[in-house]
C-alpha cells in the first residue's frame, strides 16, 4: 500500500491547506517523499514555508509538536498551523543551520545541555504527553518488549553467532531494565536525537522531527546522540569515539544532579547506552516497520542496532 501522499488528490488537499493557512500564493517543491514522511517547501514572493505529513508510525507527531511549540516557544519549529486529524504541520523556515553542518565541539555540548534541560522541564507534562498520543515506553513497557520480542528481533538479519550472543544477554538486559525503572523520573525522549534533527543558531538549539518520541527513562536518547560524535573526529576510530563519549557524559549528567547520586547517575547512563540500542531496534521492529509500504526498506535496522549493542559492550569493557 502506497503512502497517502502518493495520491494526487491528497497532495492537492495538503497544498490547498497550506495556501489557505498562509494566505499567500505558494509554489511547492518536494524535499522528501518516502513512505514514512512527505516534506514540501512552499515559497511565496517574500517567504519560505515547510509543510510536513507523516504516516501512522508517527500519528502523534503533529499533536506533540504543537504541544512543545506552545509550551516551549523557540525550542522547536516555529509552527503556523497544525491539522491533528490529518497529522499535518505548517512551519516557518528556521534560522541557523543543522548541527551536523557546524561540527564544533562547543555546539554539540551546548545542544546536549539544552536537551537535558528540556527533558527535565517535560517531567511535569508526562500525563499530558501520554494523553496527546505519545507512546508509553516507560521501563516496564520496554522490559516487556524485550521479553516478548528479542527473539524475533534476532531474525532480521543477524548472523548465527550474533544471534547467540544477543539471546545470551536476555536476562541481563531484563535486569538492566529493572535497575533503571524508577531510578529517575520519566520524561520525553526524542528517540532519534542525531545532529540532523537539531538546528543551531548563534548557540541557540532547536529540536525537531518528533515522530520517534516516547515517554520513558530520560537517558535512552544519548546512545543515538553519541553516534553523531563521530562527526567531531578527524580520526574516527572507535577508540577516539569512546574518548569523545567520555567527555560528553559529564556534560549530560550535570543537568540531572539532585535527582540521584553521582554514582547512580553514571551507572544509569551506562545502562541506558546499552538498553538504548535494544530500544532503538524495537522502535524499528514494533513501531516503524509495520507502518511502512515496503517493510523490506527497514528490515535490517534492528540487526544494525543489535550489532551496535555488541560492539558497545565490547568497547565499554576496554574503557580504562
Amino acid at each position: 500500500m502506497e503512502a497517502r501522499w502518493q495520491n494526487k488528490q491528497y497532495r492537492r488537499r495538503l497544498e490547498d491547506w497550506a495556501t489557505a493557512e498562509t494566505e499567500e500564493d505558494l509554489s511547492f517543491e518536494v524535499l522528501k517523499n518516502t513512505d514514512m514522511s512527505f516534506l514540501l517547501r512552499g515559497r511565496s514572493k517574500d517567504r519560505t514555508y515547510f509543510v510536513k505529513a507523516v504516516n501512522e508510525a508517527a500519528a502523534f507527531e503533529a499533536a506533540l509538536t504543537e504541544l512543545i511549540a506552545q509550551g516551549f516557544p523557540g525550542e522547536t519549529v516555529d509552527l503556523i498551523a497544525v491539522n491533528r486529524r490529518e497529522n499535518w504541520l505548517l512551519m516557518h523556515e528556521l534560522p541557523g543551520v543543522l548541527l551536523r553542518e557546524a561540527p564544533d565541539r562547543e555546539h554539540y555540548q551546548a545542544c546536549l545541555r539544552h536537551y537535558a534541560d528540556f527533558q527535565r522541564r517535560t517531567i511535569p507534562l508526562v500525563p499530558e504527553l501520554l494523553a496527546s498520543g505519545v507512546p508509553d515506553r516507560r521501563m516496564p513497557v520496554v522490559r516487556q518488549e524485550i521479553a516478548n520480542h528479542l527473539e524475533s528481533l534476532c531474525a532480521t538479519g543477524l548472523e548465527a553467532d550474533e544471534t547467540e550472543a544477543i539471546l545470551a544477554l536476555k536476562e541481563e538486559l531484563l535486569q538492566m531494565c529493572d535497575e533503571m525503572e524508577g531510578s529517575l523520573p520519566d520524561a520525553i525522549d526524542h528517540g532519534d536525537l542525531h545532529s540532523g534533527n537539531i538546528y543551531i543558531d548563534h548557540g541557540r538549539c532547536r529540536l525537531f522531527d518528533w515522530g520517534d518520541a516516547s515517554v520513558t527513562h530520560p537517558f535512552l536518547s544519548t546512545r543515538v546522540f553519541w553516534n553523531s560524535l563521530f562527526e567531531l573526529l578527524e580520526d574516527d576510530t572507535e577508540e577516539n569515539w569512546m574518548h569523545e563519549i567520555e567527555r560528553f557524559r559529564p556534560i549530560y549528567l550535570e543537568a540531572w544532579k539532585g535527582y540521584a547520586s553521582d554514582a547512580t547517575l553514571a551507572r544509569q547512563l551506562l545502562l541506558a547506552e546499552q538498553i538504548g540500542c535494544v530500544y532503538r531496534a524495537l522502535s524499528w521492529h514494533l513501531y516503524i516497520t509495520p507502518h511502512r509500504a515496503d517493510r523490506k526498506e527497514s528490515y535490517d535496522k534492528p540487526a544494525q542496532w543489535l550489532r551496535l549493542l555488541l560492539d558497545h559492550r565490547k568497547l565499554l569493557k576496554e574503557e580504562p
